[in-house]
């Protein structure tokens, strides 16, 4: 529906603001629609733009569930061909330690102990995605937690430099006449 009533956006009058566009749930319609990538570029045309992948927290429990999150998030990378951050949220609703939490963002070797250790049919294969997410350094993660405004700080501050916003920033008068 949005995508059938775009130009009824007002998008010039916004071009110096940010415009976030959440797509929850299931991902599919966004990183394989036809209609969602024409949204973008639609986009493109008034804002410079960025992705914003996240991923919950609850991934982090569970190694393979993480490999998994990466493979999307390198799809819409591929799809979309923007500037791209990945960020784990919602870290303050997970009960985890400080190392473990860095291993994920890191996308440590420990990681792969993790899934050697599960039992499971397709645990080769996911050897065989952390191997390449790893070997080829495709997809790395910002943390977001609710609880720590420095998170916060961090992530507008990539996003920020993913859209090269501080060159396009106007320079400041430091003359003194």
């Amino acid at each position: 529906e949005l995508y059938d009533n775009i130009d009824e956006l007002d998008l010039e009058s916004l071009s110096s603001d940010f415009l976030i566009v959440d797509c929850p749930g299931q991902i599919e319609l966004f990183t394989h629609s036809d209609t969602f990538k024409n949204i973008v570029e639609h986009f493109k045309k008034y804002f410079t733009c960025c992705i914003v992948y996240l991923i919950e927290a609850q991934f982090v429990s569970d190694p393979t569930k993480f490999i998994s999150g990466c493979f999307v998030a390198l799809l819409s990378m591929c799809r979309f061909s923007l500037p791209h951050l990945n960020i784990i949220s919602k870290l303050d609703q997970l009960e985890i330690s400080r190392e473990i939490l860095e291993e994920f963002c890191q996308l440590s070797e420990s990681i792969k102990d993790h899934i050697q250790k599960k039992k499971g049919e397709y645990n080769q294969l996911c050897l065989k995605m952390y191997d390449f997410i790893v070997e080829n350094n495709l997809v790395s993660f910002l943390e977001l937690n609710y609880d720590d405004e420095n998170t916060f700080d961090t992530i507008l501050y990539s996003i920020d430099e993913a859209v090269q916003y501080f060159d396009d920033a106007e320079p400041k008068d430091h003359s003194y006449n």
